[in-house]
């Protein structure tokens, strides 16, 4: 199995939110409450306008993580590794999520698939894990290499969050934000020396623009490869 030099891709689908973003190639501010580590890692990540305030679906991402024990990719990580959270909060209440996750360790290849019970508490600017479940995952038919070159080919490691694409950002205002219900998808990335973190909503409202359909594009592939036939993922364009 051929090595790859420390890459790791992670995708988020959180709550409802809109608000002006910017991205940072290389973050040298953070907030107290959501530190961001000073550790060598070159890191691109959405932060809003103006502040030292990464996107709540990082934050999001964050809390997760932490909850499901899983290695804090801030940090970089050994090879690769690629995550894909999906959810779509609305309101206060208990409400579906998932994850899939793809590693790359000492040239060795695994994946998982999450399913949880989420509690999304915009008091608290939190989503909560109440309980979770796993599986081993693989690809039906492809190998893990070809997986991840269409990963690439898709854009993984260059796509923008749909915030900041050019075409989005064209559009009236009046044809902008997020629709009630659809899923938010996050992204991120990570290496030994790279941190990357990129999101999209509401896919289905923007079939136009190029970054959403290499994004609906990435979906598919993940949940043929992976024979997800419940995902919650709900935005498909084609």
């Amino acid at each position: 199995m051929n090595k790859l030099i420390g890459y790791v891709i992670v995708f988020l689908f959180p709550v409802v939110f809109s608000g002006c973003f910017s991205a940072r190639s290389i973050v040298k501010t953070s907030s107290e409450k959501f530190p961001i580590p000073d550790n060598g890692i070159h890191k691109d990540i959405l932060f809003y306008d103006n502040m030292p305030y990464p996107s709540v679906f990082f934050i999001y991402a964050r809390q997760k993580e932490k909850a499901l024990h899983l290695p804090e990719l801030l940090n970089g990580f050994d090879e690769f590794a690629f995550r894909a959270w999906i959810s779509s909060p609305t309101g206060e209440g208990v409400q579906e999520g998932e994850l899939i996750e793809i590693r790359q360790t000492k040239g060795e290849w695994s994946g998982t698939y999450y399913t949880m019970d989420l509690k999304f508490v915009p008091s608290k600017n939190e989503e909560q894990v109440l309980s979770h479940k796993s599986y081993d995952i693989k690809p039906t038919d492809i190998t893990w290499n070809q997986l991840l070159g269409y990963l690439v080919n898709d854009g993984i490691f260059e796509l923008q969050s749909l915030d900041e694409s050019d075409a989005y950002q064209a559009l009236p205002a009046s044809e902008k934000g997020y629709v009630k219900g659809s899923s938010v998808i996050s992204f991120e990335v990570a290496t030994a020396k790279l941190y990357r973190f990129f999101q999209y909503h509401s896919l289905s409202k923007y079939p136009q623009i190029e970054e959403v359909r290499r994004v609906d594009d990435i979906m598919k592939l993940l949940k043929y490869e992976f024979n997800i036939a419940e995902v919650i993922y709900n935005d498909s364009i084609r």
